[in-house]
């Protein structure tokens, strides 16, 4: 192209010192500015470059246009049309935004992102002067006149053309005024006409055209994506020109398929023939065009070395900024001060080395493609010198110390590079190299050496090796070392370092790296003390508090998703899941404390029981994270996809997990299997999908279903070419296509279809034909649903706009949720935050700049009004809850006033209504709490922290030495006896909020003491009573049978905690398993002795009658225990002095038998439809045990002696029978309601039959009973038995009666 070899044979510094003189030399003047009303069409400058007509190439370095004879003689390249000629096509306005770029260098080396560049500064060209009504001369126009011109160089006149004589003929020919005019010093002239029609004027200067201009013949090459805008729709514009200028137009297409080369363009050549006037209007006019849509780039620079980079963006900073400015060009210059791909080449002997391109981070030029390729040549050339400038060095130091150097926690790179004159390139933080290498010119390096050590030197180091401590870790020291850098890491350890010993602590950045941490900081001694808290922080994990688990990476973000909070809350155990998948999950036991935000990090060794419980919990955590897991076996398949259709798998599978989802779903890995064992298992294949998962059936599944899904679009590619047009209103376009193209994409995908919306008025889809139609059917419903749209514009003051959003956006999405997401909101950029934005529905909206207090809100009508009352609802709430007031705490108060789990500030918030507002993380001494709400409960919240706040402030420390021997005593059991001294003395329902004790393992008597002065004075002088107390105590041991200490204890302890309190004094009952019958008694000697005589009254027993009963017949004479629980009722109660009963008896045959189908039916008559079952067995209920034991008979104030002696008489009568032969009977009725007619009214009928048989009688159902079957049951002797059986069921027979 005709701009670019002009630029060829200079220098981009000539081509920069040129542009600035000539900007220099243009004093912009009165004269220079185009008049008002000449804008709409200005005269073409006569420096148009390839729109000048010559017969023979320019001799400027620029090729000219050649002539029609020319053209003839010579096979040369058409003109190039130059949009960038400022005198050709001048800038309109601002710029549009280019592409974002990854930050780079700005000024003075800082990151930056582009952004809209500036007007430019520069003075307008001259453009083709308008065909408006200005008069020459300063001639009045009059209003019902029409006037227009145009303007043409000399050398374009035709020297032989009658001027005068053509301006006459028109004038009479078209009934105007004509006239001709110098202007541009003579260099051009102006014809212009003017009469009462506009038609009649063009027409009338088309003639003078014509007459006067020679004839041209000229070809502009343009970028191909401008063809279609110039030629317009159906030829439109194209016609016009040609029907307006007499000019004739051919555009020659460019045959090439379209390349994403920037390098490489295509290009069309647009052929002009006509009058040379004619032809320069619509060379300009196309030049307009090419200028509006010449195609925007983002081209790398991939040949420049990136060692280079510093020099570019600081040293020709100035350079590069020029080759910005007003051509619509960004270029991003990436920061390199760490090299990744590969270290910068070995200088040879002269210290020079050659730099070569590598890796992937390139220079990005962003703009017009020609502006990109013209700023591609000049930093080409830049790039040239400074490899003959530059030399290269290397130096080694500790890599801990790189990155003090340059950087983020050094100096700035281009800071560097303006004091040295060099560059600094350091080795990556994963690469074990101590190698710094220094680039700059030869006799500069040293400069750039001493800086780079100073700065390293300044810088104080402490290295921590945790091999000793940690050498029982049963994964070993190294590695226990590393996961203990990655949990500290993730509990941001090094804020906590920094903020409080002003050092940091560098922890191992890779697998590679050596295990040692590193203390640096600034000042010795800080470093010092850095180093040790590290060191208490590192005893506080031992290997026991820290486990990995092995488990398939397949599972790592499942279980990290579902697992992590439950592991904390059920087994207080942190769970990370590893960035490298090869890597196994790590498990930390927190327990309870470190869940607390406002909890720093434990100090020192934990105590053994302590380590035992970090076992127990993190096996739980394994064992229960195991038992979540299907298998710990992953299966895997792969699938041949062509890689054109993997996108299209991609969201098919998306699809199907979605519509039925499942909790360790089938994974897809594309191209290779994901982590380094499952690549070692299968060979990488480009055009493979794999598929892995824990179920063999469900990767099956899907392996199938990705195979018909690839058979359907086997089938739609044959379908492909179907297209369907139809209309679409023009002005819902940008609601279809959305924001960045965003809903006209979703519907691409969602149809799998190809969606054009280029033509005006249509939208053109092509893809299958079922698939395109659906598609259709969605954009029709889509326009008649923006038919129906609204737009709102509503005034909210923009201190509510961000209550209104909501944090990340949360209250906009849940309006928009109400809404389906069908209403655009609007909130003022400058109140979005950094990520609000894209809680903003999707709608397309408008680039206007919007007021800071106006919200936009557009969609359907009935839901955009919903959307306006909520927010002018919610924001009328929000006026009248707007108060605000602050109060400030004392750091250690926050944890009461937020109270366990929130409940304080969730009463505070319940009662007061307002707002409360507890920073997440407070720090310094004094917290901040703001409270907001209305006026009343603003008020009403303030008062109560401020009374809370005051108290607090108000609170003193005092210690006191008790002697240890105490603290157990004075803490009391379960803490009850410091509880009640803190509670009468006004102190905090938690005593341990007053009283503070030493720790376990501690070897220490201080108690601390904290409250307001009257509660801190109480408490103490109450402790003091207590040790005095103690010091004058006696201990008396009185003895009391064991049998008896349940007495003395009560349910729960409540009759030894009575007497504790009523004599204020210790009493300790021995284990009943201990045999021990002695009781002691500590305190005051008279309380002693007080509390002694209670005890002896209290476990006093009266004299009882005793009976001696043989062991072997013990649970019989006892009927099973029936027997003591009627004597109970009597008031009698049975003592066997300490001995144990004999065990139960094992039932005959194992267990008693009940009435069966066999056993024998009683009838009366043979006829008889009433059946009855009965069974009689021999019971063995006598126990083998030999031996008597004693039964005392002990009865309460209402029981006389001779009911004692009637009751052992009883016993004694009982152990006479008890000696014979016992049967048990089994009786079946025939209809179990029949039982209640053996009971008998309130038990008359059963007991009556059991005093004259002397049986023991159970009946079902009955509410004494013990048999809860269908059998009646009878014991006693065989004869008694079957006389029982006899009178029930003549009862049976009465009630039947």
């Amino acid at each position: 192209m005709a701009t670019i070899e002009a630029s060829v044979g200079k220098t981009p510094a000539q081509l920069m010192a040129e542009r600035d003189a000539a900007q220099a030399a243009h004093h912009v003047t009165v004269e220079d500015v185009v008049d008002e009303e000449d804008i709409e069409h200005p005269p073409p400058s006569q420096q148009t470059g390839a729109a000048t007509a010559t017969e023979s190439p320019a001799t400027n370095g620029s090729a000219g246009v050649m002539s029609t004879k020319a053209a003839g003689k010579q096979k040369e390249k058409p003109d190039v049309l130059n949009t960038q000629d400022e005198d050709a096509f001048p800038t309109l306005g601002g710029q549009s935004k280019p592409t974002a770029q990854a930050p780079g260098w700005g000024s003075k080396g800082t990151l930056r992102t582009p952004a809209s560049p500036a007007l430019s500064g520069a003075s307008t060209p001259a453009r083709p002067a308008s065909r408006g009504p200005a008069m020459p001369g300063g001639a009045v126009n009059l209003p019902s006149q029409n006037r227009d011109h145009f303007d043409i160089s000399k050398q374009d006149m035709n020297p032989n053309a009658p001027i005068q004589k053509v301006l006459a003929d028109a004038k009479r020919k078209y009934k105007v005024n004509t006239g001709i005019q110098e202007i541009s010093g003579g260099r051009e002239r102006r014809f212009y006409a003017e009469g009462p029609q506009k038609a009649q004027v063009r027409a009338a200067l088309l003639d003078i055209s014509k007459a006067i201009s020679v004839e041209k013949d000229i070809k502009l090459q343009i970028p191909a994506s401008a063809s279609a805008a110039i030629i317009g729709k159906g030829g439109s514009n194209i016609t016009a020109w040609q029907n307006q200028h007499g000019v004739r137009i051919n555009i020659k297409r460019d045959p090439r398929e379209p390349s994403d080369d920037p390098n490489d363009p295509r290009i069309d050549v647009v052929e002009l023939k006509g009058d040379a006037a004619s032809v320069r209007e619509v060379q300009y006019k196309i030049g307009q065009m090419v200028k509006q849509n010449q195609p925007k780039v983002n081209m790398p620079l991939r040949g420049v070395p990136p060692e280079l980079y510093p020099f570019l963006a600081g040293q020709y900073k100035p350079d590069i900024d020029r080759l910005q400015q007003g051509n619509g060009l960004d270029i991003n210059i990436p920061q390199y001060h760490t090299w990744q791909a590969q270290p910068p080449p070995r200088a040879a002997a002269d210290g020079r080395a050659q730099f070569v391109p590598h890796g992937d981070s390139h220079i990005m030029l962003s703009g017009e493609q020609e502006s990109a390729m013209q700023a591609q040549r000049a930093i080409e050339q830049l790039v040239k010198q400074l490899q003959e400038q530059l030399a290269v060095e290397e130096m080694t130091s500790e890599q801990v110390l790189h990155p003090y150097i340059v950087g983020e926690r050094g100096m700035d790179p281009i800071d560097f590079l303006d004091q040295t004159g060099c560059a600094i390139v350091l080795p990556p933080g994963h690469h074990e190299s101590d190698d710094i290498h220094i680039i700059g010119p030869q006799d500069r390096i040293q400069e750039g050496r001493d800086l780079a050590e100073r700065l390293m030197a300044e810088k104080h180091t402490r290295p921590i090796d945790l091999s000793r401590q940690f050498a029982s870790a049963p994964m070993g020291a190294d590695r226990h070392s590393r996961a203990l850098a990655k949990y500290l890491q993730e509990k941001a350890i090094e804020r906590e370092i920094m903020n409080a010993h002003n050092s940091e602590v560098v922890f191992p950045v890779h697998a590679g790296a050596g295990p040692n941490w590193n203390i640096i900081s600034s000042d010795a001694q800080k470093a010092v003390a850095a180093k040790n808290d590290i060191t208490k922080i590192t005893q506080a994990f031992p290997p026991s508090r820290i486990s990995l688990l092995e488990m398939d990476p397949y599972y790592h973000q499942h279980v990290g998703d579902m697992f992590s909070q439950q592991l904390q809350n059920d087994h207080g155990v942190f769970m990370m899941i590893p960035d490298d998948p090869e890597e196994p999950i790590m498990l930390v036991y927190e327990g309870p404390e470190e869940a607390d935000p406002y909890a720093k990090l434990r100090r020192g060794r934990p105590t053994s029981p302590e380590q035992q419980e970090f076992e127990r919990a993190l096996q739980a955590a394994q064992d229960f994270l195991l038992g979540q897991i299907p298998s710990r076996d992953i299966h895997a398949r792969d699938v041949p996809v062509p890689r054109k259709h993997h996108e299209r798998v991609r969201r098919h599978v998306r699809n199907l997990q979605q519509e039925t989802p499942a909790q360790f779903p089938v994974q897809l890995d594309f191209g290779q299997p994901s982590g380094r064992r499952a690549r070692a298992q299968q060979p990488q294949v480009a055009e493979n999908v794999f598929l892995r998962g824990p179920s063999p059936d469900e990767v099956e599944a899907l392996r199938q279903q990705i195979e018909n899904f690839l058979l359907e679009l086997e089938q739609d590619e044959k379908e492909r070419d179907y297209t369907t047009t139809f209309d679409f209103p023009e002005n819902f376009k940008k609601n279809l296509i959305g924001k960045n193209g965003a809903n006209i994409q979703t519907l691409r995908e969602k149809h799998d279809v190809e969606i054009h919306t280029k033509e005006p008025g249509k939208v053109v889809i092509q893809g299958p034909q079922k698939k395109a139609d659906a598609c259709k059917a969605e954009i029709v419903r889509l326009g008649k649903q923006y038919e129906d749209e609204v737009s709102y514009t509503i005034k909210v003051d923009p201190k509510f706009h961000g209550e209104l959003i909501g944090k990340s956006g949360e209250n906009l999405t849940k309006l928009q949720n109400k809404v389906n997401r069908e209403v655009r909101i609007d909130f003022p950029r400058a109140n979005r935050g950094g990520d609000t934005s894209d809680n903003v529905s999707e709608a397309g909206g408008s680039t206007q700049r919007q007021a800071s207090d106006e919200i936009k809100i557009r969609g359907p009508r009935a839901k955009a009004d919903k959307i306006r009352d909520e927010l002018l609802s919610l924001t009328q709430y929000l006026q009248d809850n707007s108060h605000t007031a602050t109060v400030s705490v004392h750091r250690d108060q926050v944890r009461s006033l937020i109270g366990r789990g929130g409940s304080e500030l969730e009463r505070l918030r319940g009662e007061t209504g307002a707002q409360v507002d507890v920073p997440n993380k407070p720090e310094g001494e004094r917290v901040t709490i703001t409270i907001k709400g209305s006026k009343a409960a603003v008020d009403k919240a303030r008062q109560e922290i401020q009374s809370k706040a005051k108290a607090f402030d108000a609170i003193t420390t005092q210690t006191i030495a008790v002697d240890r021997k105490y603290h157990r005593d004075l803490i009391g059991s379960k803490g009850l006896n410091i509880q009640k001294i803190v509670h009468e003395a006004g102190g905090p329902e938690r005593s341990a909020e007053a009283v503070q004790f030493p720790k376990q393992g501690e070897d220490s008597s201080t108690l601390t003491i904290k409250g307001t002065q009257d509660v801190v004075d109480k408490i103490v002088s109450a402790i003091n009573s207590f040790v005095e107390e103690r010091d004058n105590q006696v201990t008396q041991i009185v003895d009391i049978p064991a049998d008896q200490h349940r007495m003395l204890i009560g349910s729960a302890g409540n009759i030894r905690k009575s007497i504790e309190q009523q004599f204020s004094i210790a009493l300790d009952v021995p284990r009943r398993e201990t045999g021990s019958t002695g009781v002691k008694i500590t305190g005051r000697s008279d309380a002693v002795a007080q509390a002694k005589q209670h005890i002896i009254h209290l476990t006093k027993q009266p004299e009882g009658t005793t009976v001696m009963v043989p062991r072997n017949v013990h649970h019989v004479v006892a009927n099973d225990g029936r027997f003591f629980r009627d004597l109970s009722r009597q008031g009698i109660k049975v003592d066997h002095k300490g001995q144990q009963p004999p065990r139960k008896p094992a039932a005959q045959n194992g267990s008693r038998a009940r009435v069966n189908a066999d056993a024998p039916l009683i009838t009366d008559d043979v006829s008889d439809s009433i059946q009855h079952a009965f069974n009689l067995q021999l019971l063995n209920a006598l126990s083998e045990e030999t031996g008597e034991i004693p039964w005392v008979l002990i009865g309460n104030r209402d029981v006389t002696e001779a009911d004692i002696s009637k009751v052992a008489q009883q016993i004694q009568d009982a152990i006479s029978q008890a000696e014979e032969p016992r049967h048990i009977g089994y009786l079946r009725l025939s209809d179990p309601a029949l039982h209640r007619h053996v009971i008998g009214q309130g038990g008359r009928t059963i007991n009556s039959i059991r005093k004259r048989t002397g049986c023991d009688i159970q009946v079902p159902g009955g509410a004494k009973s013990q048999n809860q079957g269908e059998d009646i049951t009878i014991v006693g002797g065989k004869d008694d038995i079957e006389m029982a059986r006899d009178l029930i069921l003549e009862e049976i027979e009465k009630a039947g009666s």
